[in-house]
C-alpha cells in the first residue's frame, strides 16, 4: 500500500506488513486512520494502513466494499452484505438476490449502490429504504463512485466516466471513447474485430455482464 500526500505526484510505501496488495480498498467515513482490504480475506487497519490484522473471509463473488458509520457494505453477485465486525462475518442486508456492483457510504449514514437491473439507487442507514434515482447508462454498470463536493463521480463496467451535480438523479458522460489514430492502432482494432470482439465485445471487456454464468460456446471456458 502507497500513500501520497502531495496529489500523488510522490507516493511512499504506507504499510509495513500484511498482504502485498489488495483489489478493494475503503477507509472510515468517521474515522481516517481505519481503512479495510481486500485480499485473501477481509484485512483492516487501525494505523492509516501501516498494519494489517485479517478480519476473516470474504463474501463469496465479491465485487465491492465501502465502510459506514455502522459498518462494513459488500457487493456481491448474490446481493448486499453488511458486517458490524470489521468483515469477520456477514449478514444480508437486503431481500433481492441480485448484483451490486457498487455500494458507496458517506460520513451521515447515506448510502449509494448499484443494483443490476434496477440502477443507481440511494438509502439511508438504518433504514435502508432504496430509492431508484436513475437507470440511463445504456446498459453499463457502476463500479466505482466518488464525490467531489456536491458533484458525483461515476465509472462503469467499460471504462466509461459519468458525473452527476444533482445528487445521482441525472448524469453526463464526460468524454466519449478515443477512436484509434495510429496506423498500428488502426491494424489492432481490425485483428480485435476479426478474432476477439465476438467474445470479448466491442471495446474488450465484456459489455453486458453475465453474472454467476459460463460463457457460451465451444472453448469458452478456456478463453475466459
Amino acid at each position: 500500500m502507497l500513500r501520497s500526500d502531495d496529489g500523488g505526484s510522490q507516493w511512499q510505501r504506507q504499510s509495513q506488513g500484511g498482504p502485498d496488495s489488495f483489489t478493494a480498498l475503503t477507509v472510515s467515513p468517521t474515522d481516517g486512520k481505519r481503512l479495510y482490504g481486500v485480499a485473501d480475506g477481509i484485512y483492516h487497519s487501525t494505523d492509516s494502513g501501516r498494519t494489517w490484522t485479517r478480519s476473516g473471509d470474504a463474501p463469496e463473488k465479491l465485487m465491492n466494499i465501502s465502510a459506514s458509520p455502522s459498518g462494513l457494505y459488500a457487493g456481491t453477485e448474490e446481493g448486499l452484505r453488511f458486517s458490524t465486525d470489521d468483515g469477520a462475518s456477514w449478514r444480508p442486508a437486503s431481500m433481492l438476490r441480485i448484483p451490486v456492483t457498487m455500494v458507496s457510504a458517506e460520513p451521515d449514514g447515506t448510502l449509494y449502490s448499484f443494483q443490476f437491473g434496477q440502477g443507481f439507487l440511494k438509502a439511508h442507514e438504518p433504514e435502508l429504504a432504496w430509492t431508484p434515482l436513475a437507470n440511463s447508462f445504456g446498459g453499463q454498470a457502476i463500479m466505482v463512485m466518488a464525490r467531489n463536493g456536491t458533484r458525483l463521480f461515476a465509472a462503469t463496467h467499460i471504462g466509461r466516466l459519468f458525473v452527476s451535480a444533482d445528487d445521482g438523479r441525472s448524469w453526463q458522460a464526460i468524454s466519449g471513447a478515443r477512436g484509434p489514430e495510429s496506423a498500428a492502432e488502426k491494424r489492432g482494432e481490425k485483428l480485435f474485430a476479426e478474432n476477439c470482439q465476438a467474445c470479448h465485445g466491442a471495446v474488450g471487456i465484456g459489455e453486458a455482464p453475465q453474472f454467476g454464468k459460463e460463457p457460451a460456446g465451444p472453448g469458452a471456458r478456456a478463453r475466459r
